[in-house]
């Protein structure tokens, strides 16, 4: 016996909302709007369209202040990530650079294990690649070309996405949203990401 793809999307929308009224008293909460599924086909017997933006938890941008070039490894000293740290299912913490003393970090840009990471902004063969945060060290941030998303893990696999994002239907449809007029310089906003309908 399996629940439905559409109930467990039901159930989780329920539970986020109870949370957010529960969090936010007296505040309006604002419900994630359902997808256009319209030209899709029809998903396997038990499975259900959604789309990214009802699935995620939170979507984090980082920051890039002005750096030594120099990486760190020690968990007692800052670091913020180079885009590089960040290849296709597979994430390398110690491509860094260290922040200044002085540098005031924001809990929103810390780097946490499950995170998916996604590569914003670059070269079309670095823009938008992700890989899952299995490992990391600890006092290590988000840079300004990286977005970060967390999943509620009760409800999603975040492998499970991160395969998708990998696979090659994926990368062919990723490869349409990315905006830009070079192909030494483009982005995906956090619009069409989290529109992005997936199974």
């Amino acid at each position: 016996e399996y629940e439905h793809g559409a109930k467990l999307l039901e159930r989780l929308m329920l539970e986020r909302r109870a949370r957010f009224e529960k969090e936010n008293p007296g505040k309006k909460y604002k419900e994630v709007s359902k997808p256009d599924t319209t030209v899709m086909s029809e998903p396997p017997e038990g499975w259900c369209w959604c789309s990214l933006e009802q699935l995620i938890e939170e979507l984090r941008q980082g920051k890039s202040p002005k750096c030594e070039n120099r990486n760190v490894e020690s968990d007692d000293v800052w670091a913020v990530i180079k885009t590089s740290a960040i290849q296709p299912m597979e994430f390398l913490p110690f491509e860094n650079k260290i922040l200044p003393e002085s540098f005031d970090v924001s809990e929103k840009w810390v780097i946490n294990e499950n995170d998916l990471l996604i590569t914003r902004a670059g070269p079309r063969s670095r823009c938008a690649i992700s890989c899952v945060v299995r490992k990391t060290k600890e006092k290590l941030m988000l840079c300004d070309k990286s977005y970060a998303l967390s999943f509620p893990s009760d409800f999603v696999h975040v492998e499970y996405i991160e395969k998708l994002l990998n696979s090659p239907v994926y990368l062919h449809v990723i490869e349409k949203m990315k905006t830009g007029t070079s192909d030494s310089g483009l982005n995906i906003t956090q619009r069409r990401l989290k529109n992005m309908v997936v199974p």
